[in-house]
């Protein structure tokens, strides 16, 4: 008997911290919301020559606990001087989540421990004397060093991120190169902590264009890939690893590494597909594959096999 009595009183101790517990997490995101939010845009505005607007933000412990969760609806960071008015990234939805105290008890930037995005739009436009409407960030006048430390990269102390929903283009107007990327899904997973990690990506494009010099090589291709990397951003340098890639009908291979180093884009990249039919090649070509693509009669096998090595500058080329 007594024992039961015991259990009841346990059991009722047990409900009320977990009231109390749940009457706090609606609680503090409550009281703390405007706090928060100056943070938000102080830091923001204060570290980029562009402006950050956003329709409404709200504050949750729910999604990520115990990690606290910032939402932002309907953002937009719009560019000034050569880019006023031309919007850099926007979206319907953004979730940061932070610890807490890092928001309010620290004079140190805090670390984003995760990262959605929902229905996000990047517009990356480099003119034709090399401005890039993405070099925003503010520099404190003094001299820099190339230096990068681990402790720079906690910062972005993600396990995780995804991107729903995404329209991105990269217009390079002085490389002549254009890409966009309409429809993306992608997600990823690693141990971003260290300046040097693996890196596990899904991504699905529903609409894939590419162009360079003139030349349209894809025109709205659905695009697939499965990928690991190797990244080490200390030296700017991404190693493929595993990877399965989809263009449309078409399977390909990948295998080298990117580097971005100041002055070029360093690459060895290598790409195959080996015995694949000429239908799967024939369905990359423009307005080819459509829903008449798998009645269409195309035959032949083919093997192919490329690489592309070297430097990319103003003057130099691969």
């Amino acid at each position: 008997m007594k024992a039961k009595k015991l259990f009841k009183r346990l059991f009722l101790v047990v409900i009320i911290l977990f009231v109390l517990l749940l009457g706090a997490m609606v609680a503090i995101p409550w009281f703390f919301k405007d706090d928060v939010l100056r943070v938000i845009k102080e830091q923001a505005n204060a570290g980029m020559n562009a402006r950050l607007e956003f329709k409404d933000a709200g504050l949750s412990f729910f999604r990520q606990f115990p990690l606290l969760t910032i939402s932002v609806e309907d953002f937009s960071v719009k560019g000034v001087d050569a880019f006023e008015g031309i919007e850099l990234a926007g979206g319907e939805r953004l979730e940061l989540s932070f610890r807490l105290m890092e928001l309010l008890g620290s004079d140190r930037v805090p670390t984003i421990r995760a990262l959605h995005l929902e229905k996000p739009r990047v517009h990356i436009l480099v003119l034709s004397d090399g401005t890039a409407n993405y070099d925003i960030a503010k520099t404190s006048g003094e001299e820099e060093t190339a230096t990068t430390t681990e402790e720079d990269y906690d910062l972005l102390s993600l396990k995780e991120y995804s991107i729903s929903g995404g329209d991105i283009v990269y217009d390079d107007r002085q490389m002549d190169f254009y890409l966009a990327m309409n429809g993306l899904e992608h997600e990823g997973k690693g141990h971003f902590t260290a300046n040097t990690y693996d890196l596990d990506t899904r991504s699905e494009v529903q609409a894939l264009t590419l162009g360079y010099g003139g030349v349209r090589y894809l025109k709205q291709v659905k695009a697939e890939l499965i990928a690991g990397l190797l990244m080490d951003l200390s030296k700017m340098r991404f190693d493929l690893r595993e990877n399965q890639l989809m263009l449309n009908a078409l399977p390909l291979k990948l295998d080298g590494y990117l580097a971005l180093p100041e002055d070029a884009i360093e690459m060895d990249l290598k790409f195959s597909s080996p015995g694949s039919s000429f239908k799967e090649l024939f369905s990359i070509l423009p307005d080819a594959y459509t829903p008449a693509y798998a009645d269409a009669q195309v035959n032949g096998k083919f093997l192919l096999k490329g690489s592309v090595k070297g430097r990319m500058t103003e003057e130099e080329y691969p």
